[in-house]
């Protein structure tokens, strides 16, 4: 009997142990049954959430484009564009995006030589932009490297007393971002920020370690931490890379892709936040601090060849992860009526409008040849060509035909004079940098750019910016020459860029009513004093008349052919002189400013181009990098046109100089 009730009990004991056991298995499956229900209603609602943040976007970039085809047709109409003109101007396609549709066409976009190429579907884009950003990403940590500054050069006590003062710093900063402090964090960036009040601190901070240090902090902020404390981790890095040298540092370590990959996740957090909101986002301290970085990192062009090596992978990865068509996107959603009178263009399209202008910025590369391509251009030139293609780019002249549709309503007649003092007070630096995008553009890949600009819609837009900015220009020169120096040479040189041999883009500038944009470089002719411009405006005068026998016929009867002969006559015989294309200079082109206050890229006048060939920087780059020399290659006539272009104008023009003396003759 005992054993029995003791084999009752304990078969009492398992039975309840099993039925506890059984119940707790029950509530922790309800409890993760909750927890997964849960789960997936706030993912359900957090995607909802996104679903209408992306409806919203894209009902805004929608609002985009209808306002971009209105300003299309305000323009026709206010050019009196024949009807032949807008037949071969068809509407405006939707704007393309990283996110939305992208125009589909028969073939896909290529670059000249056909290397690269994008698929025609939106999705296998995206994806082949993801494949090439992954192989990138692996070919800059594989190729990375430890960069020592060789400029460094200091001794003695002061430098040892900095040195020890900065390595004390690192090793409590470097606690801090461990245990994630806010605190401790505070009070060391207080301490680095007295010690970097001297130049020796700057060029210290790497062997120190903060360099790196601080990359990665901005590159992954914590969230824990507030946006201001955030925010002086990304100040402090700015002070360092004012530094060239430090900007070098980061580009071998490969911590720039890291850094990038933050400033494609603030331009999305950013778009979305904009294309939900009517109003403009006010606060874009986060966004401009990381344009700035990354332009501070790319504009710089180095000599040695690992650093160009590891550049050319930065700038590549760039463009692969996607930025250039977010930018596009952020340009869009500007792009919209301004209520206020003189709104000033805000400053992440400044800064946007740097970084583009440093990613297409180049080395001194060989002049054009005959078929306008040159030898030498760096291995990402192709991308930025294709890329920049892909999206229109980028909506640049879109922002600027905003602005001026804005000033110039169609109630005004259109010879009539505009009210400049409705512009943005940084209206002139936008347009300078904007046109010195579209140049650098131009002087990697002329044949493309040419093309492109010569397409239904930016043709248009073109021609109305040139007519506005010739006009505008003029009368800012007369009264005060320094406002507009930069503005007028990349305008001048943007006209005979995009009109060089090329007879349907140079009849763009017979379009509307007189004074059409030729009259108008007409005028320029006789205004222009200064040595330098004028010889500019002689430069694109003969990319705009050559060989086109209406615009010369235009020309004879604002000025004599025959000086526009002699200047042709002049270029060529230097080009017969110096035997072939004058050598690349040591000097680098200049950086554009990271600092949206500055002037960005204010280029210094090249001394008499049609003179000489060969130009001497004279004037430095205000912002970060301020020690960089300006370079006039971009100015030279035989990095303008091919050399052939000299020969062909001085016969060209020859030819017409003589039928008319010998009708005077008769």
């Amino acid at each position: 009997m005992a054993v029995q009730e003791k084999g009752r009990r304990a078969t009492a004991v398992a039975l309840k142990l099993e039925e506890e056991r059984r119940a707790g298995e029950s509530a922790r499956l309800a409890k993760a049954e909750q927890q997964r229900a849960v789960q997936q209603q706030q993912k359900q609602i957090a995607q909802e959430h996104a679903q209408q943040l992306e409806a919203r976007l894209s009902q805004r970039l929608q609002e985009a484009a209808q306002r971009r085809v209105s300003h299309l047709h305000q323009i026709r109409e206010r050019a009196a564009i024949s009807k032949e003109e807008k037949e071969a101007c068809p509407p405006m396609s939707p704007p393309k995006t990283h996110r939305g549709p992208l125009r589909s066409s028969s073939e896909p976009i290529q670059s000249e030589d056909k290397a690269i190429s994008l698929a025609t579907s939106a999705r296998n884009r995206l994806k082949g932009m993801r494949r090439r950003a992954a192989k990138l990403l692996a070919s800059i940590r594989a190729d990375s490297f430890d960069y020592h500054s060789s400029d460094i050069d200091l001794q003695g006590d002061l430098a040892a007393v900095v040195s020890t003062e900065l390595q004390e710093i690192a090793k409590q900063l470097q606690s801090s971002l461990t245990d994630g402090s806010s605190a401790g964090l505070k009070a060391m960036l207080s301490q680095l920020v007295k010690c970097l009040e001297g130049s020796p601190a700057v060029q210290l901070a790497h062997a120190a370690g903060l360099l790196v240090m601080l990359a990665q902090a901005v590159a992954e902020p914590n969230a824990n931490w507030s946006d201001r404390l955030n925010m002086s981790l990304g100040d402090i890095l700015l002070r360092l890379l004012a530094w060239e040298e430090n900007c070098y540092v980061v580009l071998a370590s490969g911590l720039a892709v890291g850094l990038l990959q933050r400033l494609a996740a603030l331009l999305d957090q950013y778009i979305a936040k904009e294309g939900a909101d009517k109003e403009l986002c006010k606060d874009s301290a986060a966004l401009d601090q990381l344009l700035q970085v990354a332009c501070c990192i790319i504009a710089p062009l180095p000599v040695k060849a690992e650093l160009a090596a590891m550049r050319s992978l930065v700038v590549s990865y760039t463009l692969a992860s996607g930025i250039v068509h977010r930018v596009n996107e952020l340009f869009s959603l500007f792009d919209k009526p301004q209520g206020e009178k003189a709104a000033p263009f805000p400053s992440f399209v400044v800064l946007a409008l740097n970084l583009l202008g440093a990613l297409t910025s180049q080395s001194q590369p060989s002049p054009l040849q005959d078929d306008k391509t040159r030898h030498g251009m760096p291995t990402y030139a192709a991308s930025i060509i294709l890329t920049l293609k892909d999206v229109g780019l980028a909506g640049m002249l879109s922002l600027l035909t905003a602005v001026l549709l804005h000033i110039t309503p169609s109630s005004i007649p259109p010879n009539s004079q505009p009210d400049y003092t409705a512009l943005p007070h940084n209206f002139c630096t936008v347009a300078e940098a904007v046109l010195r995008v579209v140049n650098n553009a131009a002087l990697l890949d002329l044949n493309c750019l040419q093309r492109m600009l010569g397409g239904a819609d930016l043709r248009v837009e073109i021609f109305h910016v040139f007519s506005f900015l010739l006009v505008y220009a003029s009368c800012c020169w007369a009264s005060c020459p320094s406002q507009v120096e930069g503005l007028m040479h990349e305008l001048l040189l943007c006209v005979g860029l995009f009109t060089v041999l090329e007879p349907r883009n140079q009849d763009v500038l017979l379009w509307g009513k007189v004074p059409t944009p030729v009259h108008k470089l007409c005028t320029l002719f006789d205004g222009l004093q200064q040595p330098s411009v004028a010889s500019s405006l002689r430069c694109t005068l003969l990319g705009v008349c050559i060989p086109n026998q209406p615009i010369c016929e235009v020309l004879q009867t604002k000025l004599e052919l025959s000086q526009l002969c002699d200047s042709a006559s002049q270029v060529h015989a230097c080009n017969r002189q110096a035997g072939s294309a004058p050598q690349a200079s040591s000097a680098r082109p200049s950086s554009p400013s990271s600092h949206e206050t500055s002037r960005t890229g204010a280029q210094a006048s090249p001394t008499n181009s049609i003179q000489g060939v060969q130009q001497v920087a004279s004037s430095e780059v205000q912002g970060l990098h301020a020690q960089h020399k300006l370079s006039h290659w971009r100015y030279q006539p035989t990095h303008r046109f091919p050399a052939s272009f000299w020969q062909g104008a001085q016969d060209f023009l020859g030819s017409i100089v003589a039928d008319k003396a010998s009708d005077m003759a008769s």
